[in-house]
């Protein structure tokens, strides 16, 4: 019960959906059936401490996404640090996705036109920072969106990149 909780706090935040807000009131059936008061009691307590932890750390995830992509986006030139976590192969070259150093969880992507280094290594990519587009037609895929839903702040254009240490 705890856990539909956090879920619910987390997805409230995350994805706006004010709906989610009920899920501890329609657990509170759940939490009282045959159940002494004293042990409902703490139950309910857990419960609505589960989802405040759980709108808690999606604020801070939230927040963290919104000040990188600021930081990433507001300027002509980046130079960006952390680990090579994903190549995807595409018409155009190979995707690379970069974890970005000090910034749990939030990527940027760049394109090269070869193999450069295995998964797993640190490297710096200089570039120009292209925020995604958000939706421009009804009905049509919104770049931004997606981006945000797979923690990508940023693409690097005209990506240069070298090998570093930790």
């Amino acid at each position: 019960m705890a856990a539909s909780a956090m879920l619910g706090g987390t997805i409230l935040i995350l994805y706006h959906q004010w709906i989610f807000l009920m899920i501890p009131i329609l657990l509170l059936p759940f939490i009282f059936y045959r159940r002494q008061l004293r042990h409902a009691m703490m139950l309910t307590g857990a419960v609505i401490l589960a989802f405040v932890c759980g709108i808690t750390s999606a604020s801070v995830r939230e927040s963290t996404y919104a000040n990188v992509c600021r930081a990433i986006n507001i300027s002509d030139t980046v130079t960006i640090h952390g680990r090579l976590i994903r190549k995807e192969p595409t018409s155009y070259g190979i995707r690379n996705y970069l974890s970005l150093k000090g910034a749990h969880g939030i990527r940027v992507s760049f394109t090269s036109e070869e193999d450069i280094c295995p998964v797993g290594s640190w490297i710096r990519v200089t570039g120009t920072p292209v925020e995604p587009e958000p939706q421009r037609n009804p009905g049509c895929s919104d770049q931004k969106s997606y981006y945000r839903s797979q923690s990508i702040a940023s693409t690097i254009k005209d990506a240069a990149y070298e090998t570093t240490s930790v």
